[in-house]
C-alpha cells in the first residue's frame, strides 16, 4: 500500500518535498508524472491570480489587513463601490 503521507518526491538539494502526497500515489499533484497538465494549468491560474491581486491593491492603494487603517481602507473602498451601483432588485 502507498504511503499517502508526504510526497516522496526529492528537491535538488535533497530535501524532499513537503506537499501531501496524492491518494494512492507517491507523489503530490505537482510532482506526480500522471498529473502534469493539470499541474501546469494550476501554476498558471495561480500566476494570474497574484497579478490580479498585485494589480487591486496598487490600484486601491490596499497594502493588505494587517492593521485597523488597513481593514478601514477596504471597508471605504467597499461601501465607496457599493453606493455606486445601481439601485435595483437586480
Amino acid at each position: 500500500m502507498v504511503n499517502n503521507r508526504g510526497c516522496k518526491f526529492v528537491m535538488p538539494d535533497g530535501r524532499l518535498c513537503r506537499s501531501f502526497a496524492l491518494r494512492g500515489e507517491e507523489c503530490c499533484l505537482f510532482h506526480s508524472p500522471d498529473h502534469k497538465q493539470e499541474a501546469a494549468e494550476t501554476r498558471r491560474l495561480r500566476g494570474l491570480r497574484r497579478r490580479k491581486e498585485k494589480t487591486l491593491a496598487r490600484a486601491y492603494d490596499l497594502e493588505g489587513l494587517r492593521s485597523v487603517p488597513d481593514i478601514q481602507r477596504l471597508l471605504e473602498i467597499a461601501a465607496l463601490d457599493a453606493l455606486t451601483l445601481e439601485n435595483s432588485v437586480a
